[in-house]
């Protein structure tokens, strides 16, 4: 289980009022044009290890249900951290086709625990918002040392953690009692900017 948050840049200005799409209108705005690019117009996004995970609040309602599902459930569930390539970071959106991508990965999309995450922050008040430095200094090892700072890499952890049956939960079959209800999108609420399903398939003598 994931759970998606992102690096907040760094200006005062930035709000989200950005076009909210679902699934059934997808294919009938294809034709539109840039609608994201119309809503915000040009614009500077600026990121450091100072800037936060504003939506990740710790103690908050999405918090603490995720430690109810972590413990009801003993599912594991990793927070999937999104982040430049590289910090600092200054972007002038929307990017052109003249911008050539040459840096290395050097930070990128970071996989945390939650419950190492909860354990470096529960001593915050309510609604504290983590920065990148935060995780950095404060996230337990492995995630202190420079081969994973802040978190796993989105790489390793899909490579050498999940496929090597280190991390993860291995359901018995589609009817597993543990992941009932979970990806239930019959009662959703809210449209879903995208939805993803991968199948990892392996010869029957290594699938254990």
């Amino acid at each position: 289980m994931l759970q998606s948050k992102r690096l907040y840049p760094l200006e005062d200005s930035f709000e989200e009022e950005l076009p909210v799409y679902g699934f059934s209108d997808l294919l009938a705005r294809l034709n539109e044009g840039s609608a994201l690019t119309r809503a915000i117009g040009t614009r500077r996004f600026t990121f450091s290890e100072e800037s936060r995970y504003e939506a990740l609040k710790v103690k908050e309602r999405q918090y603490e249900y995720i430690e109810r599902f972590e413990n009801d459930r003993r599912v594991p569930v990793q927070y999937l951290l999104y982040n430049p390539l590289s910090l600092p970071e200054s972007v002038v959106f929307p990017l052109t086709s003249s911008q050539q991508q040459t840096r290395d990965l050097e930070v990128g999309c970071r996989m945390v625990p939650a419950r190492d995450l909860r354990a470096a922050f529960d001593g915050e008040a309510e609604g504290y918002e983590p920065s990148y430095t935060d995780l950095r200094l404060r996230l337990p090892a492995p995630f202190n040392t420079v081969d994973h700072p802040a978190g796993w890499s989105l790489e390793h952890f899909v490579a050498d953690l999940v496929l090597g049956c280190r991390q993860g939960y291995a359901a018995d079959d589609l009817n597993d009692e543990r992941l009932i209800g979970v990806t239930d999108l019959y009662f959703r609420g809210a449209p879903i900017w995208a939805a993803i399903a991968v199948t990892v398939e392996a010869p029957e003598q290594q699938a254990s």
